[in-house]
């Protein structure tokens, strides 16, 4: 674990079913981990992570900074987050990847669709 990080476990049971990690630098932060197991998906627990990952990152930094798979694009956008750059492969994992930011404030999504 990175020191300095918040790690944050969503269960059901005696089951993981999401997972989310903050990692502070600087006047920036960066959700550096986000899952969601795929049977807990569209149940509200990655909005309820990304609420807590963003409403911490408001309280240690400016900037929040992500790097998202291509399929989650349109999640985090609902969250106010902006895409830079173009798509790229990730450094660690070779998976296409959309790096998005946002100003370091608490958010709500703006729409239950997606």
């Amino acid at each position: 674990m990175e020191a300095g990080s918040l790690h944050l476990v969503a269960e059901t049971g005696r089951e993981v079913c999401g997972y989310g990690r903050l990692t502070p630098g600087g006047g920036s932060a960066q959700i550096s981990q986000m899952v969601v197991a795929a049977t807990w998906r569209r149940r509200g627990i990655g909005s309820a992570l990304l609420a807590v990952l963003t409403e911490t990152a408001a309280q240690q930094a400016d900037h929040l900074r992500l790097s998202a798979q291509l399929d989650a694009v349109p999640f985090y956008r609902r969250f106010g987050f902006v895409a830079v750059g173009e798509p790229h492969l990730s450094d660690r994992l070779r998976i296409p990847v959309q790096d998005m930011e946002l100003n370091a404030t608490p958010c709500r999504p703006t729409s239950a669709r997606t």
